[in-house]
């Protein structure tokens, strides 16, 4: 017999996943865009989080300029986040919501993949979620480096058509002109 409707199992699971990336170092503001609401247990989880910390965490909303990444790590990790996001939700334009399961999976994925440490320093997780928004609304856009030699995938502004690989340096104009 089971004892819990199916709305309260979803309920603690959600809690469990919005926990899990409140010790991740996620902040409410990233919480409510996900659930759409934050428990009291992950306010106070985040406000423990917030006491330990000795950096300030960088709020999200000043994410809009995160193109101006300082180093390569920081597009290849961000690159990478988006490419398992993608690939777990077998939903390549994100154009559903964002899945919060898949969406702490891929970071978790990144984080093992990567050191840990590196992706807290170059792609927090609520930089991350605000990468996934930005593609979701057209803000963003993945582009792949034409360059023979590279290949590599960065993200850009979505209106630019030329673009410079930050890997190897070559221009790409994806209109082909």
């Amino acid at each position: 017999m089971d004892l819990l409707s199916t709305s309260t199992r979803n309920h603690f699971e959600s809690n469990k996943t919005a926990l899990e990336l409140a010790t991740l170092g996620a902040t409410r503001l990233t919480i409510q865009n996900l659930f759409n609401s934050c428990s009291l247990n992950v306010r106070n989880e985040i406000d423990e989080r917030r006491k330990e910390r000795t950096v300030p965490l960088t709020r999200s909303g000043k994410v809009s300029s995160f193109l101006e990444f300082s180093n390569l790590e920081a597009y290849q990790l961000t690159a990478a986040f988006y490419q398992t996001y993608t690939l777990l939700t077998k939903d390549p334009d994100i154009e559903k919501p964002i899945d919060p399961k898949a969406f702490l999976e891929s970071y978790q994925v990144l984080s093992v993949t990567y050191d840990h440490q590196s992706c807290r320093d170059h792609l927090d997780i609520n930089r991350a979620l605000s990468v996934l928004l930005k593609i979701r609304e057209h803000s963003l856009k993945m582009v792949k480096c034409q360059s023979r030699e590279c290949h590599c995938l960065y993200i850009v502004k979505f209106e630019k058509d030329l673009t410079v690989c930050p890997f190897c340096g070559s221009r790409n104009r994806e209109s082909g002109l």
